[in-house]
């Protein structure tokens, strides 16, 4: 039996094969993952090049950004979709949206098809990536967590891999099936979550927030104490959830601009929108979407050459897991690229050492340290010494509440007030 965090155990948690299904919604990631590698790989596969007529610089921006585009248009409604109708249904949604863009880039026809289908692609997985995540988290035995949600986008990698791969298999098929098999496989992933979702629960929390409270302690207890309905996390965990929402609801009325209130609130602000901005600004871009030209401007022109690299960059780069970020970077950053090379030739690679010494220092400027460091101690450094009274006296009154709650059914345990009062850490 794997040790739940604080000693409470749930029998299941060692033998439970329904792990495997709980990493399902990962293939939300694998799928980004691979439509930005496949869209590297095509730009050196001559057939597609020569169906679209060489595309010009202002055409592979298009191309590329118009995915992140779709995924902006698709970002107002999504939280809607998911807070409304499930995570599974988000999910859902996103992956048959997906399919059919899929199948809609394979049998493309014309420039129009073929961006259209691009929009489509961004703007159903923004559903499916906005809802993965949420379940992953909500139902993930505790110390399964962890390391689940942080697969999550390491797994983008290995939709980029298999990509960057297939293309490099298929170029030398003397037809169009040298870039629509590529394109087909896209869908491969939507194909897998339609056929699996329906084994993965509903989120408890979710099942929670809309008075559906037995059917979320059904999937407490089948999913994390292994049908042992009187097993302390269940009762724990539905408890912790319970408070968390009820917390929420105290604080609907709250304003966006609560976030620039406080001289804490600005710093994580700050500290935020630098961390998302450079992620794509830092020429990245360059080599995930426009690694042919870049080859090319150094004399590696040979379609295998290039698609060999794009494969073996792909796997460097799961190894080294370099994170993904905000679509607006992602835009401009996709758009510009190719433009700007074009114009600059190997000058451009100055504008990205110049705004790279500009990360350097903004970064030592307004990012903190929080390696060693306790809650408190962290939220110390953005609110002052007050947060941290006011965290440890909200802890021990949360831990003396649940105490009295579980004094009517029995004593309570140490290890359970423990659970209450540390985060879940990985087995």
């Amino acid at each position: 039996m794997a040790p739940a965090a604080g000693g409470v155990q749930a029998a299941s948690a060692s033998i439970d094969p329904s792990v495997l299904f709980k990493g399902l919604p990962l293939a939300t990631s694998y799928a980004n993952g691979f439509d930005g590698s496949m869209m590297n790989g095509l730009q050196s596969v001559q057939q597609w090049k020569d169906y679209f007529g060489n595309p010009s610089a202002k055409d592979l921006g298009l191309f590329n950004a118009i995915q992140s585009i779709g995924a902006l248009c698709g970002t107002p409604f999504a939280p809607y979709i998911t807070d409304i109708f499930g995570r599974r249904a988000g999910i859902l949604l996103g992956a048959i949206l997906v399919l059919f863009a899929a199948a809609l880039q394979t049998a493309t026809q014309n420039l129009g098809m073929f961006i259209s289908a691009r929009f489509l692609i961004g703007f159903g997985s923004t559903f499916a990536g906005m809802a993965s995540p949420l379940l992953i988290s909500e139902v993930a035995y505790p110390t399964h967590r962890a390391v689940l949600t942080s697969l999550y986008n390491s797994f983008w990698f290995s939709g980029s891999i298999v990509a960057a791969w297939s293309t490099f298999g298929t170029f030398r098929i003397p037809s169009n099936w040298s870039w629509r098999i590529p394109s087909a496989l896209q869908g491969l992933s939507s194909v897998i979550q339609l056929a699996l979702i329906w084994f993965l629960p509903e989120s408890p929390r979710w099942l929670i927030s809309k008075g559906r409270d037995d059917e979320a302690r059904q999937v407490l207890v089948k999913w994390h104490a292994g049908g042992r309905e009187e097993d302390p996390l269940v009762a724990m965990e539905y408890t912790q959830i319970k408070e968390a929402l009820g917390l929420e609801s105290q604080n609907a009325n709250a304003s966006w601009l609560d976030l620039f209130r406080t001289p804490g609130n600005r710093r994580r602000i700050r500290i935020i929108f630098g961390i998302a901005v450079f992620s794509q600004w830092s020429g990245n871009g360059l080599i995930s979407y426009y690694l042919e030209r870049v080859l090319n401007g150094i004399g590696i022109t040979k379609t295998d050459d290039q698609t060999l690299i794009n494969g073996v960059l792909s796997i460097y780069n799961w190894l080294a897991f370099m994170n993904l970020s905000v679509m607006g970077a992602i835009i401009f950053n996709q758009y510009t690229n190719p433009i700007a090379l074009d114009a600059l030739q190997w000058k451009y690679y100055l504008v990205y050492s110049c705004w790279l010494v500009f990360e350097l220092a903004y970064m030592y400027m307004f990012a903190v340290e929080t390696k060693g460091r306790s809650l408190e101690e962290t939220a110390a450094l953005f609110d002052g010494d007050e947060a941290v009274y006011e965290l440890k006296d909200r802890m021990k009154a949360d831990i003396v509440e649940s105490g009295h709650r579980q004094e009517e059914k029995g004593p309570v345990n140490e290890s359970q007030v423990e659970l209450l009062s540390r985060p879940s850490r990985a087995a």
